[in-house]
C-alpha cells in the first residue's frame, strides 16, 4: 500500500517551466539553459538533452545539471556549431516529456586580418625591411708553397721497421692548402699503417711496419689557389721470410678440419603423404531464388581436404568466374563454399566447381534460377549488323609463311682499308659480306693474330653483312695487323688490314682546338676601362615633419620621429642633441633612419631626461635643425611603507632571536673493557681469507678508537684488510693472507678513561712463488725447436760491376720558353749496383734537389724534371 501511494504522488513528468530560448549573445559569450520538471522526488527519472535532434554528452563546454527538479544546461562559451535547437526530455517509469528552446549568436569573424597596434604594425615593417649586407672583408691573400725542408730519402730499412718522411713548408697559416702523398705517381690511400700530419708548416709521413711493397719514390704535393710545391725522397726495403706456415699442432689442426668440415645444417625428411584423385563427398543443390537481390550460397565437400596441392576452379555456363565483390570463394578444409551477395537475373544458369590435384580431378554442379530473367532480351533487333560484328570480331587464321633459308659460303663485298692515324684521333675499319641474314655467322677480329681483348677504347660491331671496328682515341699500343674472320658451315673468309700511329710525343703544344683558343685569347685580353659615371647631387637637406613634445611620467618609453629629405642621399648625416650634448645610440637610446625616417627611441625615462632634443640633418649642401621639449614627471624614489601588513608581522616574529636551549652535561664513560675475546682460524692456508672477531664495552663512546697490530707493528685498513667497528662489535678481515701474515694479532680499545688490549695467534703455511714445471710437454717441445738457433746461410759473393757507361745520351729540348717544363732522360749501366751514385750539374754546379727540380734515378734510367722554366735555367747540364 505505501508503493502504491508513492508511486501516486509521482506519475509522469511534466515541466512547469518551460526552456528558455537565447538569442541575443556574440560567439564566445557562455549561454545557460533553465527550466523546472516535477517530481522532484523521483530516483528513475532520467533527463537528457538534444541539439538538433542528436543527443547532447558531457563535454568540457557544456555542464548539466538537475537540482531538485531544476534541470539547467549550461554552455561555457558559444561557437558558431552550438546554433539550433535544443531539446530537453524527463524520462521515467511513467511516461515521458519534453521542452524545446533555441540558442542563436552573432558570427565572428575566423581570421582577424586588421591590426591592434598600428604603432607597433608600423615599427614591425621598419624593422623588417630589407637592408643591403655590409661588404664582404677580403680575406688575406697567401704566397705559392714552397718546401723550405725537403723530404730525405731512406735506404736498406729492414722489413717491419717504422719509416717517418718529414717535410718544412711555407706559407704556415693558408686555411685553403691542401697536401697530398704519392707513392710512385699514385696517391697514397688511407690505411692504418699511413699515418698523415700537417701541422703549421711541418708535414710528416708515418709508415707503421714497411714492407716490400712500399719501396718506391714517395712525394709530398702541397697545392694552394697561388700554385703548388713537390718534394720527393725514396725508400728501399730489406725483405725477409716473417710468415710461419706450418701448424704448431698438427693434431689440433687435423681435428679442426674434422669439425668444419661436418654437415652443420642436416634437414629433417618426412615422409611424404599419398593423396588420392578428388571426390565430393557433398554436391551442391539446384537454388530457385524468390527474390531479386538476395544472397545464394552454394556449398559443398570435397575429399582429400588436407592435399595442400588442391586447386578450386568455379565457372558459369562454362565460362570461369572472374573475382567481384559479389562472389565470395572459400575453402577450408575440404569446406568449399561460393556466395553470391547480391543475386541478379543474368547470375541465372549452371555453376559448376571443378577440383583437381596430381592424381585427377571431380566435378560437380548446380542449377540456379533467378526471377526477371526472361525479361532480358537476347535476340538481336538488327541482324545484318550483329552478323558484320561477328566477322569482325572473328579471330584472324595468319597463314605462316615457310622461308627456306639457303646456305652460301661467306665472301667480302668490301675489303678492309689500312690506316695510319695520330696519337689521340679516332679510326674507323669496315667491311662488308655476304650472307647478310645467316644466323649461325660468325664474326671475330684479331691483332696480330691474337683475339682483341675487352676495352673501353675498341668497340666491334656487326649488323645485316657489315661489320666495323672503331678505336676512340688510338695510342702506339694499337698499332698491328687486324684481322677480321667470317665463318658458317659453309666455310670463310678473312680481310686484313693494318693500322698505324704517328706518335705526338710526351708534351703536347700544338691547340687541338683553334676556335676555342682564339675566343680565350679574346677573352683574355685586357679591356679598356669604361669611363665612371659623374656622381648624383643631391639637394640641400629639409626636414617634412618635425619632431613633436612629448610629456610622460617617470619610467614610460618614449620616442620622437621625423620625416626628412632627401631620401637616398648616402653622405647624408643625422645627429641628435639634448640640452647641446650629442647622442649616441647604446642601450637607452636606439637611433634609426631607414627610407627618410629617422627616429629616437627611449626604452625609460627620468626626471634628469627632461629638457631640449634637437633633430640636426647635413650634407656637404647644407643642414636643417627640428626642435621638441621632453618634460618627465618623477615618482617617489624609495617605497618605505609595507603593502602586506600580516605578512610584515609573520615575517618578523619569525626573524625574531630565539632563546638557545641548554644542552645537558655528557654523563662520563668507563674504561674500555673486552666482553670477548678475538676468534681466530689458527692455521690457514697462503691465500685464504681471514675473519678476526671480538666484542668490546662501553658501546656508546664517541671517543673509543680501536687499533690492530701484527707483532706490535701498526695495522691500517687497506685494500686487503678491512676494519669494522659497529656497536661494540670489533671485525677485522683479510681478503688473502701471506707468510708474513703469521704472529700475534693484538686489539687495542683506547678512550679518556684508558685501554684495554686482547690478542691472538694467527699461523699461515706457504706455497711455492714460482711454478717451473711445464704444464704441457707437447707445446714446450715444439716452442723448444722454433726457438732453437737456426744455421744462417752463407752470404752469397756480391757481384762484381763494371765501370758506369751511358749508353743513351741527354737530348736538349726543343722551342723551350719560359713557364714550360722541360725533360731531360739518359740511360747507364750497370743497373742494380747499389753503390752507384748519380749527379746532376749545371754550369760545373752541383744541382741540388728543390720544388722545381725533380731527380729520378731508378732500374738504368736517370731523369730530371724541370716542372716550370726561368731564364737562370738556361745553360749546360751534365749527367755524371
Amino acid at each position: 500500500m505505501k508503493n502504491q501511494g508513492q508511486d501516486a504522488d509521482q506519475g509522469p513528468p511534466h515541466f512547469v517551466q518551460q526552456l528558455n530560448s537565447i538569442t541575443d549573445l556574440i560567439e564566445g559569450q557562455p549561454a545557460y539553459f533553465e527550466c523546472q520538471v516535477q517530481p522532484i522526488s523521483d530516483p528513475n527519472m532520467k533527463i537528457q538533452w538534444y541539439h538538433n535532434g542528436r543527443q547532447l554528452g558531457m563535454s568540457s563546454r557544456h555542464v548539466m545539471r538537475n537540482d531538485f527538479g531544476l534541470v539547467t544546461l549550461e554552455i561555457k562559451y558559444v561557437l558558431s556549431q552550438d546554433i539550433g535547437d535544443y531539446i530537453c526530455k524527463a524520462v521515467n517509469n511513467f511516461g515521458e516529456d519534453s521542452t524545446e528552446g533555441h540558442l542563436d549568436c552573432e558570427r565572428r569573424p575566423d581570421i582577424i586580418t586588421d591590426t591592434q597596434h598600428e604603432e607597433s604594425w608600423r615599427k614591425i615593417q621598419e624593422f623588417e625591411a630589407p637592408r643591403e649586407a655590409p661588404p664582404e672583408a677580403e680575406g688575406p691573400k697567401y704566397a705559392k708553397p714552397q718546401f723550405t725542408q725537403p723530404l730525405q730519402s731512406q735506404g736498406d730499412i729492414p722489413e717491419g721497421q717504422i719509416v717517418v718522411f718529414e717535410g718544412q713548408l711555407i706559407p704556415v697559416n693558408d686555411p685553403n692548402m691542401q697536401i697530398q702523398w704519392y707513392l710512385n705517381d699514385s696517391p697514397l690511400g688511407q690505411s692504418n699503417r699511413f699515418t698523415m700530419t700537417n701541422d703549421f708548416g711541418s708535414v710528416a709521413l708515418r709508415i707503421n711496419g714497411v714492407t716490400t711493397h712500399d719501396q718506391g719514390t714517395f712525394s709530398c704535393k702541397a697545392v694552394n689557389a697561388e700554385g703548388a710545391a713537390i718534394s720527393n725522397a725514396s725508400l728501399t726495403v730489406i725483405g725477409e721470410d716473417s710468415l710461419m706456415l706450418d701448424s704448431a699442432h698438427p693434431a689440433s689442426f687435423q681435428k679442426i678440419q674434422e669439425l668444419e668440415a661436418m654437415d652443420k645444417s642436416r634437414r629433417l625428411e618426412y615422409p611424404e603423404d599419398d593423396f588420392g584423385k578428388p571426390v565430393w563427398e557433398t554436391t551442391f543443390q539446384d537454388v530457385d531464388v524468390e527474390n531479386e537481390g538476395d544472397i545464394v550460397v552454394l556449398s559443398g565437400q570435397v575429399e582429400p581436404a588436407t592435399d595442400p596441392s588442391m586447386r578450386i576452379e568455379w565457372s558459369i555456363n562454362g565460362t570461369p568466374i572472374l573475382n567481384s565483390n559479389r562472389y565470395r570463394q572459400e575453402n577450408s578444409f575440404g569446406a568449399v563454399t561460393l556466395t553470391i551477395v547480391h543475386v541478379l537475373p543474368h547470375d541465372s544458369g549452371i555453376y559448376s566447381c571443378r577440383a583437381y590435384n596430381s592424381q585427377g580431378e571431380a566435378t560437380t554442379s548446380a542449377t540456379v534460377k533467378v526471377p526477371g530473367y526472361e525479361a532480358i532480351l537476347r535476340d538481336t533487333q538488327h541482324p545484318s549488323s550483329w552478323d558484320k560484328i561477328q566477322e569482325m570480331e572473328r579471330p584472324k587464321i595468319i597463314e605462316e609463311v615457310e622461308i627456306i633459308e639457303e646456305k652460301e659460303k661467306p665472301r667480302f663485298l668490301t675489303q678492309l682499308e689500312s690506316a695510319e692515324a695520330p696519337e689521340g684521333t679516332p679510326v674507323k675499319l669496315e667491311c662488308t659480306f655476304q650472307p647478310a641474314r645467316d644466323n649461325s655467322l660468325k664474326v671475330e677480329w684479331q691483332l696480330n693474330n691474337h683475339p682483341i681483348g675487352a676495352s673501353q677504347l675498341i668497340r666491334t660491331r656487326s649488323e645485316l653483312g657489315w661489320a666495323t671496328l672503331e678505336i676512340s682515341a688510338v695510342n702506339p699500343d694499337h698499332e698491328g695487323v687486324y684481322t677480321l674472320h667470317i665463318s658458317n658451315t659453309e666455310g670463310e673468309a678473312a680481310s686484313s688490314a693494318t693500322i698505324k700511329v704517328a706518335g705526338i710525343g710526351d708534351i703536347l703544344g700544338d691547340t687541338q682546338h683553334e676556335e676555342s683558343w682564339r675566343r680565350i685569347q679574346e677573352i683574355e685580353a685586357p679591356k679598356i676601362p669604361e669611363p665612371d659615371a659623374p656622381p648624383p647631387e643631391y639637394d640641400t637637406p629639409s626636414i617634412t615633419t618635425d619632431i613633436q613634445d612629448i610629456e610622460c611620467e617617470e619610467g614610460d618609453a618614449c620616442r620622437f620621429e621625423a620625416t626628412i629629405q632627401p631620401v637616398n642621399d648616402p653622405n647624408l648625416q643625422v645627429q641628435w642633441i639634448r640640452n647641446g650634448v650629442p647622442l649616441a645610440h647604446g642601450n637607452k637610446y636606439s637611433i634609426s633612419q631607414d627610407f627618410g625616417i629617422t627616429t629616437l627611441a627611449m626604452s625609460y625615462t627620468y626626471p634628469e631626461d627632461e629638457g631640449v632634443y634637437q633633430l640636426r640633418v647635413f650634407n656637404d649642401k647644407g643642414e636643417a635643425v627640428s626642435s621638441a621639449t621632453l618634460k618627465c614627471t618623477a615618482k617617489d624614489a624609495l617605497l618605505l611603507d609595507t603593502q602586506h601588513e600580516e605578512s610584515w608581522k609573520k615575517i618578523q616574529t619569525m626573524e625574531a632571536p630565539k632563546p638557545k636551549m641548554e644542552e645537558a652535561e655528557a654523563e662520563p664513560k668507563p674504561a674500555p673493557r673486552f666482553t670477548a675475546g678475538i676468534t681466530s682460524p689458527g692455521e690457514l692456508q697462503e691465500g685464504q681469507p681471514c675473519h678476526f672477531e671480538c666484542q668490546v664495552e662501553p658501546v656508546d663512546d664517541p671517543n673509543l678508537k680501536i687499533q690492530w697490530s701484527l707483532n706490535g707493528a701498526r695495522v691500517s685498513a687497506s685494500n686487503r684488510a678491512k676494519v669494522v667497528n659497529d656497536f661494540g662489535w670489533i671485525i677485522l678481515n683479510l681478503s688473502s693472507v701471506t707468510e708474513r701474515d703469521s704472529g700475534t694479532w693484538e686489539c687495542v680499545a683506547t678512550n679518556a678513561a684508558g685501554e684495554a688490549r686482547v690478542s691472538t695467534e694467527l699461523t699461515v703455511q706457504g706455497k711455492d712463488v714460482i711454478i717451473a714445471d711445464v704444464q704441457h710437454e707437447e707445446s714446450w717441445r715444439r716452442i723448444q725447436e722454433i726457438e732453437a738457433p737456426k744455421e744462417r746461410p752463407e752470404a752469397p759473393d756480391a757481384p762484381a760491376f763494371d765501370a758506369p757507361q751511358i749508353t743513351v745520351q741527354l737530348s736538349s729540348p726543343e722551342n723551350a720558353e719560359e713557364g714550360d717544363s722541360a725533360h731531360l732522360e739518359a740511360q747507364f749501366t750497370p743497373v742494380g749496383d747499389s753503390k752507384l751514385r748519380v749527379e746532376w750539374l749545371k754550369d760545373g754546379q752541383p744541382i741540388y734537389h728543390s720544388n722545381r727540380y725533380k731527380m729520378v734515378s731508378d732500374f738504368g734510367f736517370a731523369i730530371l724534371d724541370i716542372l716550370y722554366l726561368l731564364g737562370h735555367d738556361s745553360g749546360e747540364y751534365t749527367l755524371m
